[in-house]
């Protein structure tokens, strides 16, 4: 995975934390809702470097700072 995206790391945070949450209830995780999960992070992932494009190219045309992006 690649850590060069600013966002990347707030949505491995948050998917740690729901993984450690359902840690202690394996029931509510059948294969479908893990395949349905592992797919949706993937696809987000795959629009990662456009959406870092994006915020570039915004930051070039405005003089907001990176902490307003």
């Amino acid at each position: 995975m690649n850590n060069s995206y600013p966002f990347e790391g707030k949505v491995r945070i948050n998917e740690t934390r729901t993984k450690l949450a359902a840690r202690s209830k394996p029931h509510i995780l059948d294969d479908a809702t893990v395949n349905r999960v592992i797919r949706s992070y993937t696809e987000q992932l795959e629009f990662a470097p456009i959406y870092e494009r994006q915020l570039v190219k915004w930051q070039q045309e405005t003089d907001l700072s990176s902490a307003q992006l």
